[in-house]
């Protein structure tokens, strides 16, 4: 049995421009009328662009029979949202995972959007932004090696977040750079808990490459710049900075807590395990602390599942 824990803080604050809406009303298994689908943004910060696909999901009525306003919105979203508009997203940080069809586990982060709000005038001039401010147990930490076994200078940094009705959020792919490492080693051990605002990273590292070209130029160098190249693809989510630890007696999560989080997270694993269709073959106080300002949502439920990011 699931015991309960104390739900965290858990807000994420995403703001760009739209690059695709996939959204559709269907009915669920069971019969029951939803929205579900997700909008892609296209988030602008400095030297890269990133694509946060922003998922959402509402059933059309209430338990008491009435209309549910996040439908309502949804649909409006929907209806009316176009490739170009400059959009903000409220939502949450949450896991996605499954059995994959060999009985591997499949899991991952994913923005779950609740709120949408079409930027206009002069609060379409807003910057683009995608960061989560969550409250995190950290559980420890390692020095990222590069594939010739050289560390990198970043840390790579275990975590998770409590949600909604007791589930545990695995934190995947954490890092912390450099310039941030030694202060966060510092300031947190293992088995604190504090709010850290992190940077969703969704990108495509490019380098411009220049080719000589064999026609005789028509006057001066005949090298230009091709194309770009993709180098490298960027997902993971960045500590960008934090409150000190929680030490207050409230806020923190207990070892008696984080000792019942892995028992919630393993009874999790084994009911998701045995609820999975059976395989088909064989299973083989730092940086920029600043925060964003909305409302933790409930938990979203949906029936099929739509990548991260």
């Amino acid at each position: 049995m699931v015991e309960a824990l104390r739900e965290g803080r858990n807000n994420v604050e995403v703001i760009g421009t739209v690059k695709k809406v996939e959204i559709q009303e269907k009915d669920s298994k069971t019969g029951r009328p939803m929205i579900i689908g997700s909008v892609t943004l296209e988030v602008k910060e400095k030297n890269k662009v990133s694509n946060i696909r922003c998922k959402l999901f509402s059933f059309k009525l209430k338990n008491d029979g009435k209309e549910n306003g996040l439908y309502k919105g949804y649909k409006t979203v929907m209806d009316t949202y176009k490739e170009g508009d400059r959009v903000q997203v409220a939502g949450a940080l949450t896991i996605n995972e499954y059995y994959n069809q060999s009985g591997s586990l499949v899991s991952f982060n994913e923005v779950k959007a609740v709120f949408f709000n079409r930027l206009e005038g002069e609060e379409a001039n807003k910057a683009d932004k995608a960061v989560a401010t969550v409250d995190l147990v950290i559980e420890g930490m390692t020095s990222k090696i590069d594939a010739e076994n050289i560390p990198t200078g970043e840390l790579e940094v275990d975590a998770f977040a409590v949600g909604y009705n007791s589930s545990i959020i695995p934190i995947q792919k954490l890092i912390i750079a450099p310039e941030l490492a030694e202060t966060f080693q510092n300031m947190y051990v293992p088995g604190s808990t504090g709010r850290i605002t992190m940077r969703v990273n969704n990108y495509a590292e490019l380098e411009e490459v220049e080719v000589k070209q064999d026609q005789q130029a028509g006057f001066g160098s005949a090298e230009r710049v091709e194309s770009d190249v993709v180098t490298n693809y960027v997902n993971n989510l960045e500590i960008i900075g934090g409150d000190l630890p929680y030490m207050d007696g409230v806020n923190e999560y207990s070892p008696n807590d984080i000792e019942q989080a892995h028992k919630n997270r393993q009874l999790t694993l084994q009911q998701l395990k045995e609820g999975a269709t059976p395989p088909s073959t064989p299973p083989t106080g730092f940086g920029n602390a600043s925060t964003t300002n909305t409302a933790t949502p409930q938990a979203i439920t949906a029936d099929e599942d739509i990548p991260p990011f």
